[in-house]
């Protein structure tokens, strides 16, 4: 792979499961921003390689694609992750539920994972809310673990 130049992301922020992430795929996009980590985000990542990756698949066939999208993209590292809608009887909105993994597509390895959502109680006062809360402590988890550090 030719060397990266100093400005490109190592870092591409793939869609998100569920329904809620197209909208926290573009808010952790811009919470990594705020902490100067470059990123190609999303439906731009799927335009570039022309495919989606199941990152849940442990297969040799999804570590072959990792290697491909490793040197179409020119990055280093994916963050995947699901974004789950949790209703319950004790509030009138849904809450998230967000599960987020950093894989290194050179060897398929997590080298990360961050989660955030609690079912049972939240201050925020909309699924937006909650969304927006959810973006920001992904963001604040992968700082305060040094990830950052891998993808800078």
């Amino acid at each position: 792979m030719p060397e990266r130049a100093a400005t490109s992301p190592k870092l591409a922020i793939v869609p998100f499961k569920g329904a809620y992430g197209p909208q926290s795929v573009d808010l952790i996009a811009q919470e990594f921003a705020k902490r100067d980590i470059a990123t190609l985000v999303g439906a731009s990542v799927i335009s570039i390689i022309g495919y989606d990756i199941d990152f849940a698949d442990a297969s040799p066939n999804t570590a072959n694609l990792l290697q491909r999208y490793s040197e179409e993209l020119d990055v280093d590292f994916v963050l995947t992750g699901t974004v789950e809608a949790i209703g319950g009887p004790l509030y009138p909105f849904d809450h998230v539920k967000m599960t987020m993994r950093l894989i290194d597509v050179s060897t398929g390895q997590t080298r990360w994972i961050g989660n955030y959502g609690n079912s049972i109680w939240t201050s925020a006062i909309s699924t937006q809310g909650d969304i927006s809360r959810g973006a920001k402590q992904i963001a604040k988890e992968f700082d305060a673990s040094g990830a950052d550090d891998l993808v800078r």
